[in-house]
């Protein structure tokens, strides 16, 4: 189902009383819209899949008001609140469908894959990111947080039935070599990690830089849709994951991330043996 931008105006002015200029942005569940007003305030105006429960969504907002509040030095989307007091709005469309409706504050920034050079002071301050998000989530619970999702890597298990699907022979024996070495060395020692709520999606689309060219700061994340309760060190490991793609040292970019992220949050040594596997 897809909205013109007139019906995302109308709906923003009549639940959040939000009026200005609306364009899409991209989006793997929800629909999302910039809106800006007259006066220069941006918002993300977001419209939920039609599969997303309201305890979904109240957990992302929590999320981002504890990681808000833990003045971590983070920048955070924060939910407007709307109508009747309430952050998330149910509408009913002409044809029949409820969709659940938010606004968030506007955090500015560039994202991480826009940013060049990629220099080993930038991947300690996303290493350091993520151990901000670490510490500011250890004390962080809510029911929604306690559910499987296939991007959680502690369950990365269940991808061995589609390693089939991988035609090509060299890529389909890398990646057979990856899921042994997380059957080897990683799964026996789960147990002994400590778990946390975690952000769980530092990619480079969501990870938010400074303007600065030079020495960029590194202030926040957006998109809190894959957030769930794991293991903690996940939270290191799927940043390390998206930021040594095609780099020619990768070794290296774990090196510099895993030092920002000890900085802020110090690893246990068991997490430390597992990051990699």
């Amino acid at each position: 189902m897809s909205f013109s931008t007139s019906e995302v105006q109308q709906l923003a002015a009549q639940y959040f009383q939000i009026q200005g200029t609306v364009r899409p942005l991209s989006g793997e569940v929800d629909l999302n819209y910039l809106i800006e007003t007259d006066q220069g305030q941006r918002y993300c105006f977001k419209i939920a899949h039609s599969q997303t429960s309201v305890a979904e969504l109240d957990f992302q907002n929590a999320m981002m008001e504890h990681l808000q509040a833990a003045k971590l030095g983070l920048e955070i989307p924060l939910p407007v609140t709307g109508v009747g007091n309430e952050k998330i709005i149910t509408h009913r469309f002409p044809n029949g469908e409820l969709r659940y409706l938010r606004a968030l504050t506007w955090v500015d920034g560039r994202v991480f894959a826009e940013a060049s050079p990629h220099t080993p002071e930038l991947l300690e301050r996303v290493g350091a990111l993520c151990g901000k998000l670490s510490a500011a989530l250890s004390d962080f619970e809510h029911p929604a947080a306690h559910r499987w999702i296939k991007w959680d890597p502690s369950e990365a298990y269940w991808t061995k039935e589609h390693l089939h699907a991988i035609d090509n022979p060299a890529k389909n024996k890398l990646a057979t070599w990856a899921l042994e070495l997380f059957q080897k060395n990683a799964l026996p020692r789960l147990p002994q990690l400590r778990q946390s709520v975690n952000y769980n999606d530092a990619n480079d689309y969501n990870i938010l830089l400074s303007f600065d060219p030079l020495h960029p700061e590194v202030p926040g994340v957006i998109d809190f849709g894959d957030a769930v309760y794991s293991h903690t060190i996940n939270e290191l490991a799927i940043a390390i994951a998206y930021v040594a793609m095609d780099k020619p040292d990768p070794l290296a970019v774990i090196s510099q991330m895993t030092r920002g992220y000890h900085h802020q949050f110090p690893l246990q040594e068991v997490e430390a043996e597992v990051l990699f596997p």
